[in-house]
């Protein structure tokens, strides 16, 4: 399980400013049917996470007031010249609320048509689902090591969630 620190903030347009001159970064959290709220959090934790979740589709857990709010990062905005975070977006899951997510593929195995001298052409990286937030998978395992020359592997060969 991943998990962040978040403090509420201010929407002043000049104390965003300066909260990113401490080494803050300014983002929110929002859910359906509740308020929005205005956060920040601390630039190398967020550096750490960012690191270390393997996809948009990673369950992180927001620590706010003391409480524990399961979410998924929505929106990570950069800086264009020094690729900095600026601004993060997390949307809060309620549980028996189904989300929709894309879920990477994580191929697994040498395929048999490589290892012939083919070349593997890995067309779709991920894959939009819809799930409780309980069943978010990492990832998709998908097995090519039976994969020869010419072959392919489609959605509906997969077990989805």
């Amino acid at each position: 399980m991943y998990e962040i620190t978040a403090y509420p903030r201010q929407e002043r347009k000049k104390r965003v400013r300066k909260l990113r001159k401490e080494g803050k970064v300014p983002g929110v959290i929002y859910g359906h049917g509740e308020k929005t709220r205005l956060i920040y959090v601390e630039e190398e934790e967020l550096k750490k996470l960012l690191s270390s979740i393997h996809s948009e589709s990673s369950v992180v857990t927001v620590k706010l007031n003391g409480e524990e709010l399961p979410s998924l990062i929505k929106e990570v905005q950069r800086d264009i010249f020094t690729g900095r975070v600026i601004h993060i977006d997390f949307h809060h899951l309620h549980r028996g609320e189904k989300v929709t997510v894309m879920v990477p593929f994580k191929l697994v195995g040498e395929a048999k048509g490589v290892k012939e001298g083919g070349i593997l052409d890995f067309v779709k990286r991920d894959v939009e689902i819809e799930c409780l937030p309980k069943d978010i998978p990492e990832f998709i395992e998908v097995d090519i090591s039976n994969l020869g020359i010419g072959d392919s592997v489609h959605l509906r060969d997969l077990k989805l969630p």
